[in-house]
């Protein structure tokens, strides 16, 4: 099996469950289904996908190969995301007061 991010493992087994998205902090839906019911039920599929938000794995041979995801998805920006989060107490570049080893 490839390498794939951890929130996959044991993901390849067959059927639907449910994943944790590291990244984003979020719980979606994910099901997994051959590339054969897939070819079958694809409108069917995507549809779903709309609906739910969620996303679809392709497998052949019982190996990942796709994901069908909703287009669009609103995914937070890289920069900027901690925005507001942190907070300054005083002054954060004036000096403490102690010598340190290093300007010695």
């Amino acid at each position: 099996m490839p390498d794939m991010p951890p929130f996959y493992a044991n993901a390849f087994a067959g059927g639907q469950s449910k994943i944790a998205d590291d990244e984003m902090g979020m719980t979606m839906k994910r099901k997994v289904v051959a590339a054969s019911e897939f070819r079958a039920k694809c409108s069917q599929f995507i549809r779903e996908v709309q609906q739910t938000g969620g996303e679809i794995v392709i497998t052949k041979r019982g190996e990942p190969g796709a994901r069908l995801v909703p287009v669009g998805e609103k995914r937070a920006p890289l920069f900027g995301r901690r925005r507001g989060t942190v907070k300054f107490r005083g002054d954060i570049v004036a000096p403490i007061g102690e010598e340190w080893d290093a300007a010695r």
